[in-house]
């Protein structure tokens, strides 16, 4: 194309891909043009490379001689030509997507007699499902109201006064219910509800011992 301006000779470094058309790249970093401006002996660069080169050196990168930015004019041929390059790659790989073959269907299984031979059916029965159920079911501890007066005070949450289910200690060693601990520092901010000093949820630690305690509890006065 003879009247594209800013041209750079025939040696010039290509970025190759397949295809017919080709991207130019700049002169000094090889990477492809998207700003390119051509120096009056018609080399190409890009724009913000060339003026960081020209900050550090007044001089032309490749042949020596004093170079200033102004004498430097944009290589808008360049730009459009890169620019068609770009539309042309992704037209292509959109195409190719669109035309990739199908996966194959899955192989199926065979069906014939297995290598293991015959194995015996497992039968399930019903007494051992059932002995199984009930030995889970009494392993968990159902809780079905928190409302019990006659727990001892140490179980108890100090904001409610209810049985703990979940019970948490804070750092000034008073326990309370998990979420009503939550509920209360949702309405009246990271202060502790007994001592009134600043306290938060994360410095309250799950008491796992007690509540050990407050499901043996449970167990022996018959109220879980």
């Amino acid at each position: 194309d003879d009247d594209m301006p800013g041209l750079a000779p025939a040696a010039a470094p290509m970025l190759m891909h397949p295809g017919p058309q080709t991207g130019r790249v700049c002169e000094l970093s090889g990477v492809l043009l998207t700003d390119p401006v051509t120096t009056p002996d018609g080399r190409v660069f890009e724009r913000a490379t060339l003026e960081a080169w020209l900050n550090f050196s007044p001089m032309h990168p490749l042949t020596g001689v004093p170079l200033t930015m102004a004498e430097c004019t944009s290589a808008d041929a360049v730009r459009q030509e890169n620019m068609a390059y770009q539309v042309g790659v992704l037209s292509a790989a959109v195409l190719a997507q669109e035309e990739k073959p199908a996966e194959p269907a899955p192989v199926q299984q065979m069906t014939g007699p297995s290598l293991l031979g015959e194995l015996p059916t497992i039968q399930n029965d019903p007494a051992a499902a059932a002995a199984e159920k009930e030995k889970k079911k009494k392993s968990k501890i159902r809780i079905t109201s928190r409302k019990l007066i006659d727990a001892p005070e140490e179980m108890r949450c100090s904001i409610d006064g209810k049985i703990c289910t979940n019970p948490l200690r804070s750092t000034y060693g008073h326990v309370f219910e998990k979420k009503t601990l939550e509920k209360w520092f949702q309405s009246c901010g990271s202060v502790c509800p007994v001592t009134q000093k600043p306290l938060r949820m994360d410095e309250c630690q799950p008491d796992s011992a007690l509540k050990k305690q407050i499901i043996k509890w449970l167990k022996e006065t018959g109220q879980a």
